[in-house]
């Protein structure tokens, strides 16, 4: 595939953070079946040990026509600090293949409603 896609991701603290992006070659959307995902969000550097972990069937739902859905929970944002963190999307086939799909940066803004 290349590079991953880059994407920035912005959660409230406090609030339940979704989102929806679709995987497409040429296109057409790929089939996920037989897919899993993980997602892993750090705190400035890839050596730093990782402040959330979203996985296929916790937190991340893969659909048949490449959509693929994050959701986090509101205490879950409500547990981290407020700060610009760096994320990735790794998807892996059946046959274990490994695609990092999107990369970037995703933004806690603090909570003021409480």
């Amino acid at each position: 595939m290349g590079y991953p896609g880059r994407s920035h991701f912005r959660f409230y603290q406090g609030d339940t953070a979704r989102s929806t992006i679709t995987w497409r070659v040429k296109g057409e959307p790929v089939d996920l079946d037989g897919y899993t995902a993980k997602m892993q969000v750090r705190s400035g550097s890839p050596a730093a040990s990782p402040v959330l972990e979203l996985t296929s069937g916790s937190g991340i739902t893969l659909g048949s026509a490449g959509e693929i859905s994050i959701t986090v929970p509101a205490a879950t944002t409500a547990a981290l600090d407020p700060e610009i963190y760096i994320y990735s999307l790794e998807l892996t086939s059946s046959g274990g293949e490994v695609t990092t799909l999107i990369a970037g940066q995703l933004t806690v803004t603090q909570e003021v409603t409480r």
